[in-house]
């Protein structure tokens, strides 16, 4: 056979194992998995993130831990 084929034989070869490694180590790192605690923790916060409950008061009070000034306006 002509040397000049062989060499460019296994450089393809090792150019398509290159690949196809470099391929599975990169499907490999996206196979992130969450913990159920982690998952439990993203549900607790997202809850009640589109509810509005009213607070009720009179005056300056605190309203979902955070405090609200009551101001007069003219």
């Amino acid at each position: 056979m002509n040397l000049s084929f062989l060499k460019k034989a296994s450089i393809t070869l090792v150019f398509c194992v290159l690949c196809a490694f470099s391929g599975y180590l990169l499907k490999q790192q996206q196979k992130t998995t969450l913990s159920d605690l982690v998952l439990s923790n993203i549900e607790a916060l997202a809850q009640n993130e589109n509810d509005r409950p009213g607070c009720l008061g009179s005056g300056s009070i605190f309203c979902n831990g955070i405090y609200v000034k009551f101001k007069y306006t003219d």
